[in-house]
């Protein structure tokens, strides 16, 4: 057995690998844990092997927990299951001097800049990404889109209609880079934005895992409503992919992606759009088990658990996965209010509906808020209204109860 380091921002990371436990990949005695508690105080009493950092961008910060970190003995693997802890893994490696992705090479899978410029001259379409110069002076076709080059989800991201909403965001100075921080990279930051081209099209994602090189495992869904839609209120579903061949064009656009990226051993998280030509257009792609509902629906319905092969992958074990088929799924969930991090929230749960397996009979898995639930928390996708799984040999019966749920499941907040 390994000595394993995960680097996570949340505490909820020692439930996520309790499976590894279970399984006999993970010996309890030796996995490590190193949660952030950003803006918070770090608890007095936490789990076993588990230490606490105040801030994971503080390169002061990184060097006094990994001095404590030393003493737990020599680590040879290190893991970041987050967006938000890639590069404060990338730090720890090399402070613990343990091998494994080094954070110039996690750039080009945060900073949205960096990942369509990696892909630049390989045939793959990406947005194009608006210079300075075009900003400021060029010609702009309208909408577009801004973002922070590299957040988490859809946080910051605004859809510009026009020349007039442009010109405030261009004027917005740039906060300092707080001492102690690596200046080099942009990570977490909401005003540095990049400008791209806005894409009208449908929303799909492959999710699946890479192993020596190679893609192990992929599978396709399409959103319903948007990222950026769910952040500001509306519902956010996935459902399969059905067609056959439809999957295998984006199995072999994946494989593109993954070869011209270099993406290493671990699970994946794509994102593309199929634009009203039928083309097939990068939008951003992850290294680590999807969020969101995905990892849930992968797990409860055709038993692909994402996180575990992850985890198998980045310990240098081939996973052994076989989704189960032809069995189709699909999954919903409700927004909350999202307030910023810090505040506290005014708006509780009264009540709420449920749905029936009788009006839903392709319902799978549900989880309901309670009753006193605060209804809003800053943003992240396990703080929900309401969250379903749906499975059916059918894919039109998935959709018709995910669009019925949509018009019909009801939250009151008081």
């Amino acid at each position: 057995m390994k000595n394993v380091l995960f680097v996570s921002v949340s505490l909820s990371i020692i439930d996520r690998v309790e499976k590894c436990f279970v399984e006999g990949m993970l010996d309890p005695s030796r996995t490590y844990f190193l949660i952030e508690f950003f803006g918070k105080e770090i608890p007095h009493k936490l789990p076993q092997n588990c230490l606490g950092s105040t801030d994971f961008l503080d390169q002061s910060e990184i060097d006094r927990v990994c001095k404590l970190m030393a003493a737990f003995g020599e680590f040879q693997v290190v893991i970041g299951m987050e967006e938000s802890s890639l590069y404060a893994a990338a730090d720890v490696r090399k402070r613990l001097g343990v091998p494994g992705l080094e954070k110039h090479e996690v750039e080009r899978f945060r900073d949205k800049v960096v990942m369509k410029e990696t892909l630049q001259d390989s045939g793959i379409l990406v947005p194009k990404v608006y210079s300075s110069d075009e900003l400021f002076q060029g010609v702009l076709k309208f909408p577009l889109i801004a973002k922070p080059r590299a957040y988490c989800s859809s946080i910051g991201v605004i859809k510009i209609r026009s020349r007039e909403e442009l010109e405030p965001l261009l004027g917005q100075k740039r906060a300092e880079v707080q001492q102690g921080y690596d200046s080099r990279f942009c990570e977490m930051r909401k005003d540095d934005l990049e400008y791209e081209e806005f894409i009208e099209g449908d929303t799909y994602h492959v999710d699946g895992f890479v192993f020596d090189g190679e893609l192990g495992f992929s599978t396709t869904s399409r959103h319903i409503n948007s990222c950026l839609d769910f952040i500001q209120g509306a519902p956010l579903g996935n459902i399969s992919v059905s067609d056959f061949s439809e999957q295998q064009k984006w199995n072999d656009f994946a494989v593109r992606v993954m070869e011209v990226m270099r993406v290493p051993n671990g699970a994946f998280h794509l994102e593309a759009f199929l634009n009203s030509k039928g083309e097939r257009v990068f939008l951003e792609i992850a290294i680590r088990p999807p969020g969101g509902m995905i990892s849930r629906t992968l797990s409860e319905v055709h038993s692909v658990d994402l996180r575990m092969a992850h985890v198998q992958c980045q310990l240098g074990v081939r996973p052994s996965l076989k989704k189960k088929g032809p069995l189709y799924s699909g999954d919903l969930m409700f927004p909350m209010k999202y307030i910023e991090e810090g505040q506290k929230s005014t708006r509780f749960v009264e009540a709420f509906s449920r749905l029936s397996e009788s009006d839903f009979p392709t319902l799978r898995w549900s989880k309901y808020p309670s009753v006193g639930d605060a209804a809003e928390r800053e943003f992240a996708y396990e703080y929900n209204l309401g969250s379903f799984v749906f499975a059916s040999m059918n894919i039109e019966d998935i959709e018709r109860d995910i669009r019925l749920a949509m018009k019909t499941y009801q939250v009151e907040v008081k």
